[in-house]
C-alpha cells in the first residue's frame, strides 16, 4: 500500500517552500509544478549541450577514418565515404585516384559539372586512361628505373681473389679448398 503524501518526509522542494522569501514569490501549490518543469528544461538543455560537444568528436572520427582509407590506398572506398558524408568534391578526387571513372562521372553530374562528367564517362568507355587503377592526369605513374649494370661485388669471387687470412704475410692469397674425397673412400 502506498502511503499518503502527507505522511512522507518533506523533500527539498517542500523545504524550499517553507522559506519566507519563496512563500512570497510563489503563492499556491502550482509553483511546485513550475519549479519541476524548470528543472526538466534545464536538464534537457544540459543534455543538448553535451550532445553537441560530442558531435564535434564524431566529425574528427569521420575525418580520421577517411585519412586511414587514403593511407591504405583504398581511394574508391574513401570516395564512397566522402559521398556518404556529403563532401562531393573530395569524392571526385578520390574516384579519380582510384580510376573509378563512372562513379566520378555520377558525382560530377550531381554537382552540375557536366563537362567534367563527360570526360569521366569517356574515360570509363575507353576514350582515355580507363583501366581501373590507371593514374589520373594529376598524378602520372613513375617511370621505370633503368637496369643497373652488374656490380663487381655481385659476382662470386674466384679462388685467387680471396683475401689473405690475418696471420698470412701481405701479398699472399688463400689457397683454394681441397677437392672433396671420392665417393668410394680415400685413395
Amino acid at each position: 500500500m502506498i502511503a499518503p503524501l502527507s505522511t512522507l518526509a518533506p523533500g527539498p522542494l517542500e523545504r524550499l517552500a517553507e522559506l519566507p522569501v519563496v512563500g512570497v514569490l510563489f503563492v499556491g501549490p502550482t509553483w511546485l509544478v513550475g519549479l519541476k518543469l524548470a528543472g526538466v528544461i534545464v536538464g534537457l538543455w544540459i543534455v543538448i549541450v553535451l550532445l553537441r560537444a560530442l558531435a564535434g568528436g564524431s566529425e574528427r572520427r569521420l575525418a580520421r577514418d577517411a585519412r586511414r582509407l587514403v593511407a591504405e590506398g583504398r581511394y574508391e572506398q574513401a570516395g564512397d565515404f566522402h559521398v556518404i558524408h556529403g563532401n562531393l568534391q573530395a569524392a571526385i578526387h578520390m574516384f579519380e585516384q582510384a580510376g573509378a571513372w563512372a562513379k566520378a562521372a555520377r558525382v560530377a553530374e550531381t554537382l552540375g559539372q557536366d563537362a567534367r562528367a563527360r570526360q569521366f564517362r569517356e574515360r570509363a568507355a575507353g576514350g582515355g586512361p580507363s583501366s581501373r587503377g590507371a593514374p589520373s592526369p594529376a598524378r602520372p605513374a613513375p617511370a621505370a628505373a633503368p637496369a643497373a649494370p652488374p656490380h663487381a661485388s655481385s659476382r662470386a669471387p674466384a679462388a685467387d681473389d680471396r683475401p689473405a687470412p690475418p696471420h698470412a704475410p701481405a701479398g699472399t692469397a688463400t689457397p683454394a679448398a681441397p677437392p672433396p674425397p671420392p665417393p668410394g673412400g680415400p685413395p
